[in-house]
C-alpha cells in the first residue's frame, strides 16, 4: 500500500514519448538511473518476468508493464487514470485492507 501511496510526481517531458514511441520511452527507462529507480514497481508480486513502473505526471497516474522475454519483443502495455481516480482508489483498497486484518 505504502509503495502506491507514495508514486513519484516526475515533470520530464521525455515521458512523451510513452505516446511517440513506447519503444524508445521503455529504453529511457533502461539507461535513465533516477527515472529506473524512482518509477520501478519492484514489490510487484506475482508478475514475474515482468518489469512494471509507475508514477504520476501533469495529473494522470501511469502504468506502463512490458513482459521480459528472451529474444523477443513484448508489447508494452499503458494505463493511465486521473490523479484524483487514483487515490480514491489506493484509499479503498487500503479501507478494505484494514477491514480484513
Amino acid at each position: 500500500m505504502t509503495q502506491l501511496e507514495n508514486r513519484p510526481h516526475i515533470d520530464d517531458r521525455r515521458l512523451d514519448l510513452l505516446d511517440a514511441n513506447p519503444a524508445e520511452f521503455i529504453e529511457l527507462f533502461a539507461v535513465d538511473e533516477f527515472l529506473h529507480d524512482s518509477t520501478i514497481m519492484s514489490s510487484v508480486e506475482s508478475l514475474d518476468q515482468w518489469t512494471v513502473y509507475s508514477y504520476v505526471r501533469a495529473g494522470r497516474f501511469f502504468v506502463v508493464a512490458q513482459e521480459i522475454v528472451e529474444r523477443k519483443v513484448s508489447p508494452i502495455l499503458v494505463a493511465d487514470i486521473g490523479e484524483e481516480e487514483f487515490d480514491s482508489i489506493v484509499d479503498a483498497a487500503r479501507s478494505y485492507w484494514l477491514k480484513s486484518q
